[in-house]
């Protein structure tokens, strides 16, 4: 599991007027965003939206997600949307576990949407959750992904994140 310095936290913090525990959140979820975004089979099948995706790559907002929303990208048949789920389902949990989060109970899982919660300590020492959703219906998308990278170096993060244009109120 990533690992963050409570006093590096509390400084970097300061200097970019953000919530030490929500700065951190952000940060592993940017761990998250870089192994979606590098691992092929994820890059292919998942795109980010939401506000997540408005917030990190069109406005230098000070307001910070802490959830990482998604949608399942191909167009297949039922039968093949269920295997591609499934194994969606296993690479995700298998990098988690292997970051060392602990799946929470409230995680849920429905026809439509798959919403995984992950429990982890802080630096400050607190216990947090992670959430991550990936949805699987009403997502046929009119624009072509777009890589974009974020918009404040707060976060030092070099890869573009691939996203869905037209997902929320971005420019």
């Amino acid at each position: 599991m990533p690992q963050f310095n409570r006093r590096e936290l509390d400084v970097r913090t300061r200097e970019y007027g953000f919530n030490r525990d929500t700065f951190e959140k952000v940060l592993r979820l940017r761990t998250i965003l870089d192994f979606l975004n590098t691992h092929e089979y994820m890059r292919e099948h998942l795109l980010l939206k939401g506000r997540t995706a408005i917030n990190l790559t069109v406005f230098n907002l000070p307001r910070l997600s802490v959830d990482i929303d998604l949608d399942f990208v191909p167009n297949l048949t039922r039968e093949e949307t269920v295997n591609e789920r499934e194994r969606l389902t296993e690479v995700l949990k298998g990098f988690m576990s292997e970051q060392g989060y602990a799946p929470s109970e409230a995680s849920r899982f429905s026809h439509s949407l798959d919403a995984f919660h992950y429990n982890y300590v802080n630096a400050a020492g607190n216990r947090d959750m992670i959430k991550i959703e990936i949805n699987y219906s009403l997502r046929t998308h009119v624009l072509l992904p777009e890589d974009r990278a974020l918009v404040t170096d707060a976060f030092l993060f070099k890869n573009k994140i691939r996203f869905v244009p037209g997902s929320g109120c971005e420019g």
